[in-house]
């Protein structure tokens, strides 16, 4: 034995001993053994290294531990050992002390629980004394016993409490975690069904909390044979559910046929198994078996680190890493190799391995509300999107209503004008020709024909082509001026359209034209007029200069230009926007008339228009 520590020594006395070694014997009877002990080293588990049935001669194993008085100290005394399998007696000095089963017939099932047990120290002897326990098992690789203590009540109390707590209740309460998640997860893919994923994860998580029941089922319904049959199988299964999940997850090359490989080695797993356990060897050439998949499964996780190297991948990557290396340790630990952490680990790799899950879960959660914030910010932006252009479409309607509306009051306007005052006019003027001495008549009504052409060419749609409105223009003057006997030579180009030339800003153009054509026959004694148009730039504005050029007597300085007609031109041309100019030509060979006309006016305010 050896002494675990004596916070107050008194004499050879220690507070608390620990058994270091103890004898041990297979033997089914009733009554302790008096021959064949052997001596072992503990704890001692015979999970890995049973002998054959044969040998172990039934499912009974004896333990025998041996200490003096002296090494104990004065009070009240507990004997303690962190691992019993499914029923167990206790006796002290040849005598019963104690018993974890009332019914002889109950059959009840390890869960790795902790003993703890007051001893009479009446029942000591001065000396030497024995504490010989009879552990039972219905399952193969289930009997053994832990780290064992002797010694002050108290102490041996908080020695129990922390591996209860450690090996007992914690993995109860990781269970009912694991179940909590699992269920969470299942029906996460419950919804979404096209996350295979999540299926497998689903199943790691049921098969991982059917291997942790041992913890907590003391007498299951299937028998206590079966129970460990289950949780030993569950090592396998997990196994698989576990290589699926990381093919799926990692969306490995190929994956289907590595999910049909891991099935097929996990069950050809179990069959070796139960050819051992058959044969009367025990099962851990089966269970090392599944190394290889552990180490598998390690090597394609350290592959999709290296290929796509993400939080989620590492996160996973080192969670199974450190669940492995638990299962090592409690390999190494129930095959009596080491004592490690003095107790099983692997209960809590679970938690390990969710909380990395769980990790990576809510980062594609995280990810997907990032994602729909975005496609909500999307989605809105373009809703307003389409509501501005469903707007502007209703504005552009509404327009081109008015549009059409006013399109179909000016056509009936210009016809009414046409066929009810054009045509009096005309049968006025045919009257007056036939007349003798109304010669003043006739020039009136022709001078009033030519107006009311021109505001009729006002009319006429011109999508805001001035080349257009110049075109009608010398249609109609070009008879006139050959009957005066002026010639007329046209130079203009196409021109860019002009917005603002609509209906009212039309006739002030051609008003404009009409004065300096009449201008030109009745006082200018020219014999031609030339019209050119040149792009010029006034005050940084882009616009078009039209240019009347006749080659009559031209202007002097002594001239006046005044006069209701030169008056209303000027109005006309400011009410467009416009500038007029009216000199000599450079050749001094005639007169110049320029208007030069924007072609933006939104930048320059209208003045109001102060013409008859």
């Amino acid at each position: 034995m050896v002494i675990w520590f004596s916070p107050h020594p008194a004499n050879d006395a220690t507070d608390t001993l620990r058994f270091e070694t103890a004898e041990f014997r297979y033997h089914e009877a009733r009554q302790i053994p008096t021959t064949g002990w052997q001596r072992a080293p503990l704890p001692f588990h015979d999970f890995f290294a049973a002998p054959t049935a044969a040998a172990r001669n039934g499912a009974v194993l004896w333990i025998k531990l041996r200490f003096n008085t002296a090494e104990l100290p004065p009070g009240r005394l507990a004997f303690f050992t962190d691992y019993t399998p499914e029923r167990y007696l206790i006796f002290l000095n040849g005598e019963e002390i104690f018993r974890n089963y009332s019914d002889p017939a109950a059959r009840r099932f390890a869960s790795f629980e902790p003993a703890f047990v007051p001893l009479p120290r009446d029942s000591l002897n001065v000396g030497r004394n024995e504490i010989v326990l009879r552990l039972e098992s219905e399952t193969s690789g289930s009997l053994g016993l832990g780290n064992t203590a002797l010694g002050d009540e108290r102490l041996i109390r908080d020695k129990h409490d922390l591996a209860y707590a450690l090996q007992f209740l914690g993995p109860q309460i990781i269970n009912g975690i694991l179940a909590s998640l699992t269920i969470s997860i299942f029906l996460f893919w419950f919804k979404r069904r096209e996350e295979k994923s999540f299926f497998w994860l689903t199943l790691v998580g049921i098969i991982w909390w059917t291997r942790n029941l041992h913890y907590s089922a003391t007498d299951p319904a299937i028998g206590a044979a079966a129970m460990w049959s289950m949780v030993s199988i569950s090592i396998f299964l997990l196994t698989i559910a576990f290589f699926c999940f990381t093919v799926t997850a990692l969306d490995v090359r190929n994956r289907i046929r590595w999910i049909w490989f891991s099935v097929a080695g996990g069950l050809a797993l179990i069959l070796i198994r139960e050819a051992l356990l058959l044969s009367g060897h025990s099962d851990f050439l089966a269970f090392a078996f599944v190394a290889p998949f552990t180490l598998l499964l390690s090597i394609i996780f350290f592959i999709a680190i290296v290929r796509q190297p993400s939080a989620e991948n590492l996160t996973m990557f080192v969670a199974i890493t450190i669940a492995i290396l638990l299962s090592f340790h409690d390999m190494m630990f129930l095959g009596n190799a080491w004592q490690g952490a003095g107790f099983q680990l692997q209960p809590y790799a679970s938690v390990v391995v969710f909380s990395a899950f769980a990790f990576s879960l809510g980062r594609r959660v995280l990810l997907a509300f990032d994602t729909t914030e975005n496609l909500s910010t999307q989605l809105e932006a373009s809703v307003a999107h389409i509501r501005k252009e469903l707007a502007e479409s209703e504005t552009e309607r509404r327009r081109l209503e008015v549009l059409t509306a006013v399109e179909q009051e000016r056509t009936r306007l210009m016809r009414e004008i046409h066929d009810g005052i054009g045509s009096n006019l005309i049968t006025a003027l045919a009257v007056a020709q036939n007349q003798e001495g109304g010669g003043q008549t006739v020039d009136t009504l022709k001078h009033s024909i030519a107006d009311l052409r021109a505001a009729i060419d006002s009319l006429e749609p011109t999508e805001g082509e001035l080349t257009l409105l110049l075109a009608s223009f010398r249609y109609r003057m070009e008879p006139e001026l050959k009957k005066a006997g002026i010639g007329l030579r046209w130079h203009v180009d196409i021109l860019p359209p002009f917005e603002w030339l609509e209906a009212t800003n039309a006739l002030h153009i051609l008003r404009m034209f009409q004065e300096i054509v009449a201008n030109c026959i009745k006082h200018a004694g020219a014999s031609e007029i030339a019209v050119n148009c040149v792009a010029e730039n006034r005050d940084g504005r882009a616009g078009i200069c039209i240019e009347f050029l006749d080659n009559g007597t031209g202007i002097t300085s002594d001239t006046v230009l005044e006069g209701n007609g030169i008056a209303n031109m000027k109005a006309r041309c400011a009410a467009v926007l416009g500038e007029i100019d009216i000199g000599c030509r450079r050749d001094r060979q005639g007169t110049r008339v320029a208007i030069w006309l924007p072609y933006d006016r939104r930048a320059v305010s209208r003045p109001a228009l102060g013409v008859p």
